[in-house]
């Protein structure tokens, strides 16, 4: 286990169960923040697009509705199982927080979204 999160307040947290971040509604009503323990914007999520954005609002990737998140590059950097557009701020959490290494292009992986069962 690398973390966990909380689905009912989206939060994260490390394995040790320390508190590393949570999501927070924008002004916008098609934006969410990824915020960190201490408050510092990591990432943004635009909810219209599915885009995934860094810090400062640059897009880094696009979850497709097949749960594929692809970089802005084009690479395929994994996917998210059973996954579903009401998922897209649990996503974020995960790969911002608790996984970040997720949205580098050396990596190519396939996650269980929250609530799902395995299916190849």
């Amino acid at each position: 286990t690398i973390g966990f999160l909380n689905l009912a307040d989206l939060t994260a947290g490390t394995s040790a169960e320390h508190f590393l971040g949570a999501v927070a509604n924008l002004p916008r009503d098609d934006e969410c923040a990824v915020l960190d323990a201490g408050e510092a914007r990591c990432g943004v999520v635009r909810l219209g697009s599915a885009t995934l954005c860094d810090a400062l609002g640059q897009a880094v990737a696009d979850i497709l509705r097949d749960g594929t998140v692809r970089s802005c590059l084009g690479s395929n950097l994994g996917r998210f199982v059973g996954f579903s557009f009401t998922d897209l701020r649990t996503c974020a959490l995960y790969v911002m927080l608790v996984d970040p290494g997720f949205l580098s292009d050396l990596e190519d992986l396939d996650v269980i979204a929250p609530g799902s069962s395995f299916r190849d």
